[in-house]
């Protein structure tokens, strides 16, 4: 029984959590203002896993200047295929001007429509196991 519950669970807490993140990215761009940047540096970390399947994970940092003050920080919800030395608009928290992002309101809906493509999915495949008898 535990196991049945679990197995829509977490793909239901997952779902969620991408929601979530969607909302969040939405709720930047309504309520972010708007600035220019330049990408100053990209780190790329490779990992592997027990497989032997090498992941590659990348963390932008921009320059960009808010009421007279520069900024060079890390690019939260950063799009892929930046460049060193590539202008960018990106968003900025007003009230933490150090926090800036690079979300978009298409990629806070889409993330919006896999979250809850992901529950839909889980629940409909449990309705099925169980008017299957599993």
């Amino acid at each position: 029984m535990l196991r049945r519950i679990v197995s829509v669970l977490i793909p239901v807490a997952f779902g969620i959590i991408i929601i979530v993140i969607g909302c969040v990215n939405v709720s930047q761009v309504k309520n972010f203002p708007e600035v220019n940047a330049v990408v100053t540096k990209i780190d790329i970390d490779y990992s592997t896993d027990a497989d032997g399947d090498t992941t590659e994970d990348e963390t932008v940092f921009v320059e960009y200047t808010v009421d007279d003050k520069t900024y060079n920080e890390e690019l939260n919800y950063a799009p892929s295929g930046l460049e060193e030395k590539q202008k960018i608009t990106v968003r900025y928290n007003p009230e933490k001007p150090e926090y800036v992002s690079g979300a978009t309101k298409k990629s806070g809906i889409i993330k919006i429509v896999i979250g809850a493509a992901i529950i839909l999915i889980s629940l409909i495949a449990k309705l099925l196991g169980i008017l299957r008898g599993r």
